[in-house]
Order: structure tokens, then C-alpha cells, then sequence
């Protein structure tokens, strides 16, 4: 009796109206979610809700939408079920998922959802019979899985055609061809498809899409299409981003006479925009971005007036912006003109009465602009009396030498973007009260000066704030971490602060990227810092004077990627770091600090550390290898007080910098190290014992150095192979034997390959700041990016020219030498040295060598520095040396060596000290003069005085010469140095041209070799 008054009690509460779920219904969902935990590696935590009791009304269950009036099941959102397990969650396996007939029973079914499941193609032979009940189907979304055309396979076209409401079709990120099309044209209602991310191709043809001509929305990115055919009269929305369209925009385009949104953007279109595109009068968003268009922006765009989106980034585009182009657009909310080659004036007065303009961007920082913007701002009275009220304005690199005073009156600002200017003054506060929803400013790289100043008030909107390289100085406000309790972004590097940090910093809680390197600051990091920022990705303190022991008991800091500490007074151990604390850790600079102690097992246990650089410190011990490290990029330990063995676990497949110099490591040399991908191994001034391996694997090696240390035994031939080094160093070691003939093997610069081992520069991504516009097309969204390059220099020492020099950054690519100097080494110089025709230095000194100097070593044409004093070698100095017109340094003292030193001056320039200790020398600049050579001296070459008699070219005022070559240089560089000291803005483009110019050399050789 009581169970038939709780069914009573059940089914009047469901017939006053409540949505209680049918039974067949139920049980069919709790079928689903059995095959969904089978499929999925047995995960059981899916669909958690899904209980099988008949008390429990399954309309409540998560993603299950029911009809309020009738119960049934209208709706299923079955999406990302493996992404809320977690990374990794795949399909038992690849066969066929064959249970889409369990969809049978929710006939009333209008959404169905499956996308980003990871699912592959289903049982088509017994599932569709079924699928085709869904008749009061409207959306079904499968992108993101695996199909392919197998599902099509064995379609039955009329049973796919029952599916008469289906109006909204999404088959993106799957793996189709253009065989989808004719299977969508059997769906009479349908208006909305998207087939973005598939492997659609070539021209879709008249034939292909003439039965979807009641389409309204078509999305075709990111496919590979050059073609594009049909009427479709009745389409809004066209999306062919990222295809292969190439030349010019497909003609029929301009007879889509309904058209409100296109998207060409990320193709390969070029020439003169057609004017085809303005017989679009109903357009209201266009976007031709990133292609290589040009000329004038057509005079017809003036009709599109319903346009509220126009972007034409990144293109060709040159001449002036016409002002009617502007004024004539009265619902423009939207324009993107940045990467262009636009020039003359643009003024905002054009725009002044606009009431609907929200984004203007003509130029955003982290865009790669022209250099040579000729398109000019009028930042005087432009647009003051403006009724527009921007959300987001980036001027960036624009030239301005003061703000743009319409921002005066701007009160709804959101991002602002005016990095990469002239502006001066002092901070514009006025700017962060004006616009109280302002959340990222960006001030980079320009001339402000004077305190940072900041509103009294707290301003919870602001996330981003980027005031680096300016000239700002003084203390920090005590009240920053306050006023901005929210920022994620802060930047305020390369400026002259001072004193100690606020402790208020440290209630920045979400404080994600932080870099306050080369400034001022000092004292001790304070401990609110590094306790509470738990959520900081980046930390930059570099060049500053901070001290004290910032690895506290209360660093917190748990998901730090970066942690960039050198060039300050930092003391203390790092032993106190829980290693847990930092396992994402990839990149850690600590160098040219003042710790001590031993360092951590946990730099060699972690299973992210890329980058390890703790050079120029007081670190001491055994480097701990409790286990191979398989993540190391790149390892600076020079110049500490390290000992025992040379660390043998370094068996990363991606490390290519090993820099140990300075240190009092014993032992041989470990066999991990000399077969491994290192592009750089510095292994020099150490207490190394033993000899070079003669397996040698180092394929990617550039610079081999192993100088000023006990080595010992022949130099071995193998060494001949690694034919991309550009500099060796083998010096103050015991080598013996002979020099290896087979050198000229080795490239020593002539080709440029493998790792940019100089400057290790790797992008690392953080969170990206967006703004989302437009009504209609996806990819509508500004973004700031807040990514931060992980730039780490190496610097090596090389000897040349008598000096020990350092070389780093790009430099280290154009320096190539090799220095055996101060071993054992006996017998002749091979001629074959005479074939690095490209090296810049040699040094064979302070050995043992005899013979005569090879008259090949005159093919050393880019040879900077020779030094070949210090040994047995014997006869007369080839003339042929002559002809090294680059020869800076050059010394063949204290040898045997006899006859007269050629007379011309790429010789006789260099002073006595080149050439003293050979008795049998003569002539200039040794005291000693030709007609009064010893009888016992042998007599100079014939050929010598014949061609002594026949060279009258160089009989001129060596003096006179020499003093106004002197005199021009110094004038011209005078002259140079005065204009860039002068004028700030070229002292700024120099600077940016030589940072350009090597950056463009480097991408563009890596290009072709790649």
C-alpha cells in the first residue's frame, strides 16, 4: 500500500508539471555511461551523477537537459568527457565504436553533443538504421573526435535524410574529405556547418555544394582549399581562414549577396584588393589578415557603411589611409591596420563623431611591424572632441612624442597598448583614473622618467602593467601590491628604482610573471614575496643588488617555470628547498651570486629542469648524480669550487651547453659526455688526468674546449670528425706526438648548423590576455600575450691577438679558432692546416714543432691571429704570407727561422717581439739589417730577391699613409658616435637595426639549412 502511494505521489508531481525523467530513458543513459566507462580505460568517475536508482530522477543528472512538460530527454552534453579526467585518457582501442544505436530511445532528442571524445569512426552498418530516429534532432556536434570517411562508408543516404530539423551541423577537427559535402546536401534544413580542421582540399565545385544553397553559416578554416565554387544566396557567415587560397580572392565571393562576415585571413592572397569584395552591402565584418596584399586600400570600401569589423593586418598595403575611408564607415567598431607599409598622416578627427568605435589598433607590441612605419599619428588636437569611446588602442612604435590628447577624454578604456615610442614625462596616472576598467597598460620602451606614481585607490581591473626600459627612478610605491591586488603581469625591467621592495608586493596573490631585473633595487627580497606569489610562473630579479638568502624557510613558491636570480649579493645555501616545491621548474639562473654550500639532489632529480646556470659563486662538493637527468637543455657550473669526478649523468637528448670551467674536478673524462648532442662543452682550467676518448660521438659539437689541464697522450684522430666545430682548445695540457693532418676535415666556421649555442633563446608561453569582438567570426579576439623568451647567454674565453677574449651571445657563431698551444707536441705543421681557409685564430706556440712554416698557410684569407713562436721551426718566412690581408696578430719568435722578413706591410707592421729570438732573422723591425748577415748564414731565396726587385708598389710614406688612414677612421667614427649621442631616436634604431640584423641572419641561415 505504501509503495503504491509513493508511485501515486511521483506521478502527480510529475503531471503538475515537473520534468521527471521516463524510464526507458533512464535506463538507456545508464547504458551510455556503461559504454562510455568501458571505452574509456575503465574510468569510473565519468558521469558521476548517473546513479542507477529509480529515486533518483535522471533529468537532474549532469548534462542531461529534459522537456519541462512531457519529461523526455531533449538534450545531451556528452563533450570533453576525457579532458575532465585529466591528460593522457584514451580509448581502449582504435576498432570501431559501434553503440551510437543507444541513442535509439531518446527519440525527442533535439541536442546531441559528443565532441572531443577522442572517438573513432562507429559501426555505420547497424548504427545509423537507428541514428535515424532522431527526428526532432536540430544540433549535433561531433568535432574533435577521430572520424574519418570509413563512417561514410556504408551511409545509407535516405535514412540520413529523415533527419529533416537537423539545422546545426559541427564536424570540426576531424579527419573528412570533400565526400562530407554530398552527404550534408541530404538535409533539407539544414543553415549551419562547420567543417574547420579536416582534410577538405583543393576546389570545392559547383556540383560539391549547389544542394546546401540554404546554408547560412559555413566554417572552412584551417583546411587546405584553393577553390571555392557556388551560389549559397542565402549565406551570412563565410569562413575560409588558413586554407591555400592563393593570387586572388575567388570572384564568386562577391555574389554572396547576403553576406555579413568573411574571413579570408591566413591565406596566400595578393595583389590589388578586389573591388569585388564592395558589392557587399550587407558585410559587417571582414577580415583579410595576414596575406600578402597591396596597393591602396580601394576607394569603394566607403560603401560597405553596415561594416563594424574591417582588419587588414599583416599584409602589403601601402599609401595613405583616405580620411573618407573612415568617415564613411559610421558603424565601424572594430579596425586593425598594424604590419602594413601605410604611410603619410592618420588623424582621429576623421573618426571624432563616431559613437561606436571600440578598437583601434595600428600598431601592437609583439608584432613584428615594419621598420620603416612612414605613418604618422597626429597626437596634437586629434580627436579631442571625440564622441567614441575606445575599449582597446595600441599605438605601438608609431614615433610619438606625446600622447595622443583625444585619451583625455577616454573613460572606458580597457587595454592600451602605446610601447615602443618617444613619449616623455613623468607616469600618466590620470590615465589609470580616467578609465576605471582599464586592465592592461603597456608603456615599454619609452622615455618616461621621474617616481612611479599611482592612484590612491585601489584598482581591482588591472592585470597587465608593462612600464620596462623607460627612465623611471626612485622607491617603488609602498602601496603597489594594494592598489593592484589583482595583476598578473609586471614589468618594470631595464629602469633606475632603488631602495628595498614594499612588502605590500607580496599581496599580489595573483601575480603570475614578475621581472624587476636591471635596476637599482636592494636589500633582501622580502619574505611576503616568496611566501605568498604562490602562483608566480616567471621571477626575474637579475642585475639588481639584492642580498641576503632569498632560499628562506618561506619560499612557497610551488609552480615557478622561471626563477631568474643572477648578477646580485644573494648569499646562503639552497639546501633548504623542498624539491616538491619545484618540480615545473625549467629554467634556474643564479649566477654571479655569493652562495655557498653544496648544491641540491633535487636539481639532478627533476624531471623538468632545463636550463641550469649557477656559474661565478662559492658552491662546493660532489655534483650529485643520484640519477640521470633526461631534461637538462643546457648546464653552467663554471667558477665555483666544485671537485671530485666530472659529472657522468647528464644524458639529456636535448642538451646541447655543458660549461664546468674553473672548477677542481679530477678524474678522466666520462665517456657520457664525449657521445651525447652537447654543441658546447667547456671542460677547461679544471685538474683533468687521462686522455681524450677514442670514441668520440659528438655530432652537433661547435666548441670543444679542454685547455689548462693535465691531459695527456696523442690527440687523437677522431676528433677529425666532428667536422662542425668552430673552436678547439686543447692548450696547456701534455699532448704529445704530432698535430693531426686530417684537421682540415673540421669546418672551423665555414658552415653554420645545429644549436644557436651562443644564446640559448626559447619562448615560454604564459597566460594570454584577450578581448573578444565580433558577433560572428571566431577568431575576433585581441590578444595581449605574456609570454616571456627564456634568454640565457654563454660566455667562453678565447686567445687571440695575444689577449684572452670573451666572446658571447651571436659573436660566438662568427668566432672560429684553435689553440694547441704550451703541450709536447712534435714534428712538421701538416700542410693541410693550410685548408681552414675560414678560421679566424691559430696557436701552435710553446711546443716542440720543426720544418718550415707551410707556404699553404697563405690560404688562411679570414686568418686573424697566427702565432707559431715557441717552437723548432726553420728557414726562411714564406712571402706568400703576404697575402693574409686580415692578419692582426702574428708571432713566430724564439724558432730557427732565417732570411729576411718580406718587406710589405701586411709583415712588416708588427713590432720586434714578433720575430726576436730567431738569430739568423733580418730586416725590418729587427735591429739587425740584411747586408750584415754572419757569414754562416744561409743566403736568402732568389725568389725572394726577384720579387723584392720587382714590388715597387709599396715605396711609399708608410708614415703618412698610415697617419691619415688614422686620422679619417677616428673622424668618421667621432662623427658616428656624436650623431647617435645626440639624437636619442636614431641611437634607438641603431640599436635596433644590429639587434634586427642578427636575428635576421641567424633565422634565415637556419632556414635554408633546415
Amino acid at each position: 500500500m505504501g509503495n503504491w502511494l509513493l508511485l501515486s505521489f511521483i506521478l502527480l508531481f510529475c503531471i503538475e508539471g515537473n520534468n521527471c525523467c521516463l524510464e526507458e530513458e533512464r535506463k538507456a543513459l545508464l547504458e551510455l555511461k556503461k559504454e562510455f566507462v568501458h571505452s574509456f580505460l575503465g574510468i569510473n568517475t565519468v558521469l558521476t551523477s548517473w546513479i542507477d536508482n529509480p529515486k533518483n530522477d535522471c533529468c537532474f543528472w549532469e548534462r542531461v537537459t529534459c522537456n519541462s512538460t512531457n519529461g523526455h530527454v531533449i538534450e545531451l552534453s556528452l563533450h570533453s568527457l576525457i579532458q575532465d579526467e585529466g591528460e593522457g585518457v584514451v580509448l581502449k582501442s582504435s576498432a570501431n565504436w559501434d553503440q551510437i544505436s543507444l541513442f535509439q530511445n531518446f527519440e525527442h532528442l533535439r541536442i546531441l553533443n559528443l565532441s572531443f571524445n577522442q572517438l573513432p569512426d562507429w559501426n555505420v552498418t547497424s548504427g545509423y538504421k537507428s541514428f535515424s530516429r532522431l527526428k526532432r534532432l536540430e544540433t549535433l556536434d561531433l568535432g574533435g573526435n577521430a572520424f574519418t570517411n570509413n563512417i561514410l562508408k556504408s551511409l545509407n543516404l535516405k535514412a540520413f535524410a529523415k533527419l529533416s530539423k537537423l539545422k546545426y551541423v559541427d564536424l570540426s577537427q576531424n579527419q573528412f574529405n570533400n565526400d562530407i559535402m554530398k552527404f550534408l546536401g541530404t538535409l533539407p534544413s539544414l543553415t549551419s556547418v562547420d567543417l574547420s580542421g579536416n582534410n577538405l582540399e583543393g576546389s570545392l565545385t559547383k556540383l560539391e555544394v549547389d544542394e546546401l544553397s540554404n546554408l547560412k553559416v559555413l566554417i572552412l578554416r584551417d583546411n587546405l582549399l584553393y577553390g571555392f565554387e557556388g551560389s549559397y544566396k542565402n549565406l551570412e557567415i563565410l569562413d575560409l581562414k588558413n586554407n591555400s587560397f592563393s593570387v586572388n580572392i575567388p570572384p564568386n565571393i562577391g555574389e554572396l549577396s547576403s553576406l555579413k562576415a568573411l574571413s579570408l585571413s591566413q591565406n596566400f592572397l595578393g595583389g590589388i584588393l578586389s573591388p569585388s569584395l564592395c558589392k557587399l552591402k550587407k558585410l559587417q565584418e571582414l577580415d583579410l589578415s595576414h596575406n600578402f596584399f597591396g596597393g591602396v586600400l580601394p576607394s569603394c570600401l566607403n560603401n560597405l557603411t553596415s561594416l563594424k569589423l574591417l582588419d587588414v593586418s599583416d599584409n602589403r598595403f601601402n599609401g595613405a589611409i583616405s580620411p573618407s575611408l573612415m568617415s564613411s564607415l559610421k558603424s565601424l567598431e572594430y579596425v586593425d591596420f598594424s604590419q602594413n607599409s601605410f604611410e603619410g598622416f592618420f588623424s582621429f578627427n576623421s573618426t571624432a563623431k563616431y559613437s561606436k568605435l571600440k578598437v583601434v589598433i595600428l600598431g601592437m607590441d609583439g608584432r613584428y611591424d615594419t621598420e620603416n612605419n612612414t605613418l604618422h599619428i597626429d597626437a596634437g588636437n586629434s580627436g579631442w572632441n571625440s564622441l567614441f569611446q575606445v575599449e582597446i588602442l595600441a599605438l605601438s612604435n608609431y614615433n610619438l612624442q606625446s600622447i595622443p590628447k583625444f585619451l583625455y577624454s577616454q573613460r572606458r578604456l580597457k587595454a592600451v597598448d602605446l610601447s615602443q615610442n618617444k613619449l616623455k614625462g613623468k607616469f600618466p596616472i590620470w590615465l589609470l583614473g580616467n578609465n576605471v576598467e582599464l586592465g592592461v597598460l603597456n608603456l615599454r620602451n619609452n622615455s618616461f622618467d621621474g617616481p612611479l606614481s599611482l592612484p590612491p585607490y585601489i584598482m581591482r581591473n588591472i592585470v597587465w602593467l608593462d612600464i620596462s626600459d623607460n627612465n623611471f627612478n626612485g622607491q617603488f610605491p609602498v602601496g603597489l601590491g594594494t592598489i593592484f591586488p589583482n595583476l598578473k603581469y609586471l614589468n618594470c625591467s631595464y629602469n633606475s628604482f632603488e631602495g628595498v621592495l614594499p612588502f605590500s608586493i607580496g599581496r599580489m596573490e595573483d601575480l603570475k610573471m614578475l621581472d624587476l631585473s636591471f635596476n637599482n633595487f636592494k636589500g633582501e627580497v622580502p619574505k611576503e614575496l616568496v611566501a605568498n606569489c604562490t602562483k608566480l610562473n616567471f621571477l626575474r630579479l637579475s642585475n639588481n643588488k639584492f642580498e641576503g638568502q632569498i632560499f628562506s624557510v618561506h619560499f612557497n613558491l610551488s609552480n615557478l617555470l622561471s626563477l631568474m636570480l643572477d648578477n646580485n649579493d644573494f648569499t646562503g645555501s639552497m639546501t633548504n628547498v623542498d624539491f616538491s616545491l619545484l618540480q615545473q621548474l625549467w629554467e634556474l639562473d643564479v649566477s654571479n651570486n655569493k652562495m655557498t654550500g653544496k648544491i641540491p639532489s633535487w636539481i639532478t632529480n627533476s624531471t623538468a629542469l632545463g636550463v641550469l646556470a649557477m656559474r661565478d659563486n662559492y658552491f662546493e662538493g660532489h655534483f650529485p648524480c643520484e640519477q640521470d637527468s633526461h631534461s637538462l637543455t643546457a648546464v653552467d657550473l663554471s667558477h665555483n669550487l666544485l671537485s671530485g669526478p666530472l659529472p657522468s649523468c647528464f644524458k639529456s637528448d636535448f642538451l646541447q651547453v655543458v660549461n664546468l670551467e674553473g672548477n677542481k674536478f679530477t678524474g678522466s673524462l666520462p665517456m657520457a659526455l664525449f657521445n651525447s648532442s652537447i654543441s658546447m662543452l667547456n671542460l677547461r682550467s679544471n685538474r683533468l688526468s687521462g686522455s681524450i676518448p677514442n670514441s668520440v660521438g659528438l655530432p652537433n659539437i661547435r666548441i670543444l674546449l679542454l685547455g689548462n689541464n693535465d691531459l695527456s697522450g696523442l690527440i687523437p684522430k677522431q676528433l677529425c670528425g666532428l667536422t662542425d666545430i668552430s673552436i678547439m682548445d686543447l692548450s696547456n695540457n701534455s699532448f704529445s706526438g704530432s698535430i693531426p693532418s686530417c684537421l682540415n676535415n673540421i669546418t672551423f666556421g665555414i658552415k653554420v648548423v645545429g644549436p644557436y649555442y651562443g644564446y640559448l633563446k626559447i619562448a615560454m608561453e604564459g597566460d594570454t590576455i584577450s578581448y573578444n569582438y565580433g558577433n560572428y567570426l571566431q577568431r575576433k579576439n585581441v590578444y595581449f600575450s605574456t609570454s616571456i623568451p627564456a634568454e640565457v647567454q654563454f660566455e667562453i674565453d678565447f686567445t687571440t691577438k695575444y689577449l684572452v677574449m670573451p666572446y658571447k651571445d651571436g659573436i660566438l657563431t662568427f668566432m672560429s679558432g684553435l689553440d694547441l698551444s704550451s703541450n709536447n707536441l712534435t714534428g712538421r705543421i701538416p700542410w693541410s692546416i693550410g685548408d681552414l681557409s675560414i678560421i679566424r685564430a691559430i696557436n701552435v706556440s710553446h711546443n716542440h714543432l720543426v720544418g718550415s712554416i707551410p707556404i699553404s698557410l697563405s690560404n688562411l684569407s679570414e686568418i686573424e691571429s697566427l702565432d707559431l713562436s715557441y717552437n723548432n721551426l726553420s728557414g726562411e718566412i714564406p712571402f706568400d704570407l703576404t697575402r693574409l690581408y686580415s692578419l692582426g696578430a702574428f708571432s713566430v719568435a724564439h724558432n730557427n727561422l732565417s732570411g729576411k722578413i718580406p718587406d710589405v706591410p701586411q709583415l712588416s707592421t708588427f713590432d720586434e717581439s714578433s720575430y726576436e729570438g730567431n738569430p739568423f732573422l733580418c730586416g725590418k723591425p729587427l735591429a739587425k739589417g740584411c747586408n750584415t748577415i754572419d757569414a754562416d748564414e744561409p743566403p736568402q731565396s732568389p725568389i725572394a730577391h726577384s720579387v723584392e726587385g720587382e714590388g715597387k708598389w709599396y715605396e711609399v710614406d708608410l708614415v703618412s699613409f698610415l697617419g691619415s688612414l688614422a686620422a679619417t677612421y677616428i673622424v668618421v667614427l667621432l662623427g658616428f658616435v656624436t650623431i647617435l649621442y645626440i639624437n636619442p631616436y636614431w641611437r634607438r634604431r641603431w640599436f635596433y637595426f644590429v639587434e634586427n640584423f642578427i636575428d635576421a641572419c641567424y633565422y634565415h641561415l637556419v632556414r635554408i639549412l633546415h
